[in-house]
């Protein structure tokens, strides 16, 4: 009995038991623990698992033991009576261990909680997958970025002048990086705002093309030659964007022009029979077909229809029947299409003009 009383560094032998033992017991639980919620949660883990215990799982897969043994010695550690110097010591190292493991088991939640958020995102909103992605980035960023802070402040390190010096080092750097900055927040922008998605076919200027990935400073876009076409995210919101995805049903004008000798009886049978064969398509619906003017080379009649359904394809193969079928019943009417022509009328005997 009287060993454990023996004084070893200014603290009693069963001092020392004591401390071991529970740094020994803090590693064997934690130890413990991660292995059971590892057996427990792991079968079965795929990306549609619910977050909280997502959550609990990866804070488990993150654990380090090596942190933990770390935190647990030197948190045994100050239960003696030591130096003052070792104590700060000890006690520099602890907070620093749990930092650090504190640290790893939220970026490890963010980890999976982007992932989870991305793999939802992408049947509903693929455009999203970006804004998610730069979230999670950032996240992660402002978390090692305070635990940095957090643990050269716990070294004893003045971080006001660092703080301050950061702020305007952050100013030259924005400064000098603004054109990339503007487009990040663009993307930003349009993720939030959806001018436009993954999927849609939008008009730009003279380009044209569906979209097939938002990015953090460009958005990509397959034209309709095939080959990718890059814009800027700052250029294109400061762009007139037409998107053709958003249509419910699509508007077509079209004209037909027939000579100025048609016979007035003719004439006047053209816009019913222009009705019945636009009108007679189930997915169009007819707004009007009217003898519009005199045109410079023909008779005009202009005729409107909508589409109920906004597919390009869908329209062109509509508009072909439509045409096709004025084609053969203008033939049987025997009604002629005019093309562009000019008459030209030469007056005989007038005397020569001089200038």
């Amino acid at each position: 009995m009287s060993s454990l009383t023996t004084i070893y560094f200014g603290n009693p032998l069963w001092s020392w038991a004591a401390a071991a033992l529970v740094a020994a017991g803090a590693v064997f639980g934690a130890a413990l623990l991660k292995h059971l919620l590892r057996k427990r949660l792991e079968p079965g883990d795929d990306e549609r698992t619910g977050f909280a215990r997502a959550a609990i799982l990866q804070v488990a897969r993150s654990t380090s033991l090596l942190l933990v043994l770390a935190f647990a010695v030197t948190s045994a550690g100050l239960m003696l009576e030591l130096p003052d110097k070792i104590e700060r010591v000890l006690r520099t190292i602890a907070v620093a261990a749990l930092s650090v493991q504190a640290a790893l088991w939220i970026h490890a939640v963010i980890v999976r909680l982007t992932s989870q958020s991305e793999t939802r995102a992408v049947g509903r909103d693929p455009s999203s997958v970006t804004m998610i992605r730069t979230l999670g980035f950032l996240g992660k960023t402002a978390l090692w970025t305070v635990m940095v802070l957090v643990a050269l402040t716990n070294a004893g390190v003045n971080i006001s002048a660092l703080v301050a010096g950061l702020g305007i080092g952050g100013i030259a750097v924005a400064l000098a990086l603004q054109n990339i900055l503007a487009d990040v927040f663009a993307s930003v922008s349009i993720i939030l705002d959806k001018p436009y998605q993954v999927g849609d076919f939008i008009v730009v200027g003279d380009s044209m093309g569906t979209v097939e990935r938002i990015g953090i400073k460009t958005t990509r876009v397959r034209s309709l030659g095939g080959e990718e076409l890059v814009f800027s995210n700052g250029d294109l919101l400061r762009s007139r964007i037409r998107n053709f995805r958003r249509m419910s049903e699509r508007r077509i004008e079209f004209i037909i022009g027939v000579p100025f000798d048609t016979p007035h009886e003719k004439v006047q049978r053209i816009p019913p029979l222009l009705r019945e064969i636009i009108g007679g398509n189930d997915l169009v619906r007819l707004e009007r077909a009217h003898f519009k003017e005199f045109g410079e080379f023909s008779l005009t009649f202009e005729c409107v229809y909508f589409v109920k359904e906004s597919d390009y394809e869908l329209y062109l193969g509509i508009q072909e029947s439509i045409n096709l079928e004025i084609l053969r019943r203008f033939q049987e009417e025997e009604i002629a299409l005019a093309h562009p022509s000019r008459m030209f009328y030469v007056a005989q005997g007038v005397a020569p003009v001089r200038w």
